[in-house]
């Protein structure tokens, strides 16, 4: 299971958040995901990962942003900071 929280917002983003119409009213959010991609993930962990990616896309809106980094012996990024909107969630 995967949540998202954000802080409450200040009375700045309050503001900011007032001129935008939309449901959703919680700040937006920048989330890195840092995925381990050796070989001890293999089978059932790297497929538990992939769904929760996919959860949380579902989860996000047009007003967050997502960057994935893998790793094993290496750092290495596979998407910069990316605004999730409907052509980048089919992206990612």
């Amino acid at each position: 299971m995967v949540s998202v929280k954000s802080l409450e917002s200040t009375d700045e983003d309050s503001n900011k958040l007032e001129s935008v119409k939309t449901l959703d009213t919680r700040p937006s959010v920048d989330l890195i995901c840092v995925i381990d991609n050796s070989s001890s993930m293999l089978g059932e962990k790297i497929e538990n990962v992939k769904t929760t990616l996919l959860q949380l896309l579902d989860m996000l809106n047009e007003n967050d942003r997502i960057s994935l980094v893998l790793f094993n012996s290496q750092a290495s990024l596979l998407c910069n900071l990316r605004t999730l909107t409907s052509e980048n969630k089919q992206d990612l």
